[in-house]
């Protein structure tokens, strides 16, 4: 994740050294940020309306579009946060291939997550929390090999948690709590080998904890609260390491959990069941 700071620092330091106007080299993205706008029912936008600027005009590069940042040709970063941005996910930006960040959190953006995202194969950080997404997490973003860190928490997404998504060797941080998922922990996401923090918590999940995870060994954080799971903590589980935060309270676990291992850390809610 320290890579990816110093990268996106070095690109944002271009943008000052350049000195051009903040859309110059970007005009040929008018058009996908238009009907971007269009869909999403852009005159709405902001809070107020009028702390949006620069959308709806390509009269010239020298005009801010708010949220949008340009550099080498291309856009490399929007943040539309807390704007009233509402509608359906938009597929569009999929186009965007130079996209290193999307954050568009506390909107109304409806719809599923696309499927298509999995082409953006520069984008590593993706915040949608706090919207009204739904239907399920989409299979095809197990090719997904650039994203790292994925917060989708408080939205409306169903159905179950992907095996397929074991095949995202990089992903570092995924929130997919205050949703409405159900199914069980799938084994085959031993295989993520970059995680570090899994927040689950408040769905409908339920089933037994996997033992397959032990090999988890990068993982610090793991928030599986107020769901459905049940039997009792894997001994196999002794072997995460790493693990500084475990938060298994408000579930249907049998009896205490007595484990003699050796993870290390503040442990919360160890035993809180």
């Amino acid at each position: 994740m320290w890579a990816k700071a110093l990268i996106l620092s070095s690109v944002v330091g271009a943008v000052s050294v350049l000195g051009e106007g903040p859309m110059c080299g970007c005009e040929h993205r008018y058009g996908v940020l238009m009907e971007f706008y269009d869909s999403t029912n852009g005159p709405s936008w902001g809070n107020p309306v009028s702390s949006v600027q620069g959308w709806n005009t390509s009269i010239s590069c020298n005009q801010s579009w708010t949220g949008v940042f340009c550099t080498r040709g291309d856009v490399y970063m929007i943040v539309l946060d807390g704007l009233r941005v509402n509608g359906p996910f938009p597929s569009i930006l999929a186009n965007l291939t130079a996209l290193l960040e999307l954050k568009m959190p506390n909107n109304q953006i409806t719809g599923t997550l696309p499927p298509s995202f999995n082409l953006l194969k520069q984008l590593y950080l993706l915040d949608v929390q706090y919207n009204a997404i739904s239907g399920t997490l989409p299979s095809e973003w197990s090719s997904f090999d650039s994203l790292t860190t994925l917060w989708a928490f408080s939205n409306s997404i169903t159905g179950t948690l992907p095996p397929a998504w074991s095949a995202m060797k990089n992903l570092q941080i995924l929130d997919l709590s205050f949703n409405s998922l159900i199914g069980i922990l799938p084994p085959e996401w031993s295989q993520m080998s970059s995680l570090h923090v899994l927040t689950l918590s408040k769905n409908a999940l339920s089933g037994t904890l996997p033992a397959t995870w032990s090999i988890l060994v990068k993982l610090e954080t793991l928030q599986l609260q107020n769901n459905g799971f049940s039997g009792t903590l894997p001994s196999d589980w002794c072997s995460l390491s790493s693990m500084r935060a475990l938060d298994l309270s408000l579930n249907s676990f049998e009896g205490r959990f007595v484990v003699k291992c050796t993870l290390r850390g503040q442990i919360c809610h160890f035993w809180k069941l």
